[in-house]
This record gives structure tokens, C-alpha cells and sequence, in this order.
């Protein structure tokens, strides 16, 4: 009998924080209704990519030593831009079979990326099947550098964290130049009416904003 992997609540997590960036100014997410955008499949692939360059397995040249807490951060990273396409396209991130180990770690890296760049050129029922596949290679990459799936899960929640905190740091950075900025139209204008109704836009963004980060840290703590 084979161990369930079910990463669905790191997926759910995954999709509210998406969801959250999206709502940000200047964020554009670029999607293809009939399947994986180039910039979605670039996105996985660089990330991938970045696991790749932590191990340094193909770095015959550098003699230092594995960085472990950044290499399972890269690894994070990749689970992160997996479980996007795979909210898009309804795939359930959930592995029902045994985890074969992996021949070498160079023969995986190649059999994940060779799928990963396949996926903007195929259908959206084919692609599904392969996102299936790479997030199956995930697993055993994940097993075959040495971690868990509970590594995975910790390092996981404690980047979302801090990735939260990022962008709610940028939004504060904004205010306080929109608050600059309204203090300026003050000064020169004095109180009028389009002073005021900009200043009661400003509140009501502030608010709106307050709100999502507060619905967001509940669904963190969740």
C-alpha cells in the first residue's frame, strides 16, 4: 500500500496568495485560457532551474559546500509556480503511488525540465496530464536531495509569511508617499472639494487594503 502525498492545503495557500497579488497594482499575471502560457512554463523553468544551481552537481569548478537552507527555499520556490498552473487547470496536487527513487540527480533535473518546456506547445487535456507528471518528478527531486515532505511544508508557510510581510512593506511605502503627495495638493491648494474627495479615496484604499491583508494572515494561520 503507497503513502498519499496531499499538498492541497499548500495549494490552497498557494492560490490565495496569488490571488492576492494579483490584486496589486501593475501585477499582471499572463494566462492562456487553452493552456500554459511561455511566461508561466519560463516562470517553472527558472525556478527549477534555481534548484539546479543550488546542488551544484554539474559546478565541477566550485568545491564549496551546498547552502541546505537555500536549496530547500529553491525548492519552495518551484512548488510555489507548480501549484499555479495547477490551480488554473483543476489538478489536485496529490501523488496516490509509490515514489520510485530517482536514477541520478542529473537524469531528473533533465526529465522535469524536458517537461516543463514541452508544456506551452500542448494542449490544455494534455497539459494537465503533464502537470501530473512534473509535480510527480517534484516529489521524487524532493526526495532524492534529501528532504521531506514535512521540509517542504515548514520551509513552505515560512517563506509565505515573509512574503506577505514583502509586499504588505511595499503597500506601506505607497501610503506614505500618497499621504506625502495628498499633503502636497493640501499646501498648494487648500481645502477644496478635489482635495477631499482625494483624501477620502486614499482612506477608503487603505481600508480595502487593511482588509485583505487581515483576510490573508487568517488564511495563513489557518
Amino acid at each position: 500500500m503507497c503513502n498519499v502525498i496531499d499538498l492541497t492545503d499548500m495549494q490552497k495557500s498557494q492560490e490565495v496568495f496569488l490571488q492576492f497579488l494579483e490584486s496589486k497594482p501593475n501585477m499582471i499575471n499572463i494566462k492562456n485560457k487553452f493552456g500554459v502560457s511561455r511566461a508561466q512554463t519560463l516562470s517553472i523553468l527558472s525556478e527549477v532551474i534555481g534548484v539546479l544551481s543550488e546542488t551544484k552537481i554539474h559546478k565541477w569548478w566550485d568545491l564549496g559546500q551546498v547552502n541546505q537552507e537555500k536549496l530547500l527555499e529553491k525548492l519552495v520556490e518551484s512548488f510555489s509556480h507548480i501549484s499555479n498552473i495547477a490551480t488554473q487547470f483543476n489538478v489536485n496536487l496529490i501523488v496516490e503511488k509509490d515514489i520510485e527513487p530517482i536514477e541520478s540527480l542529473e537524469s531528473q533535473f533533465l526529465k522535469i525540465t524536458g517537461n516543463i518546456i514541452q508544456l506551452p506547445f500542448i494542449k490544455k487535456y494534455f497539459a494537465k496530464k503533464k502537470i501530473e507528471l512534473i509535480f510527480y518528478q517534484y516529489i521524487q527531486l524532493v526526495y532524492g536531495l534529501g528532504f521531506s515532505i514535512e521540509d517542504i511544508e515548514k520551509a513552505y508557510y515560512k517563506k509565505l509569511e515573509k512574503s506577505y510581510a514583502k509586499f504588505n512593506s511595499q503597500e506601506d511605502i505607497l501610503m506614505d508617499e500618497l499621504r506625502h503627495v495628498l499633503g502636497e495638493l493640501y499646501e498648494e491648494f487648500g481645502h477644496t472639494a478635489v482635495t477631499q474627495r482625494l483624501s477620502e479615496i486614499l482612506d477608503e484604499y487603505i481600508v480595502i487594503q487593511q482588509r485583505e491583508s487581515l483576510e490573508c494572515y487568517k488564511q495563513l494561520q489557518e
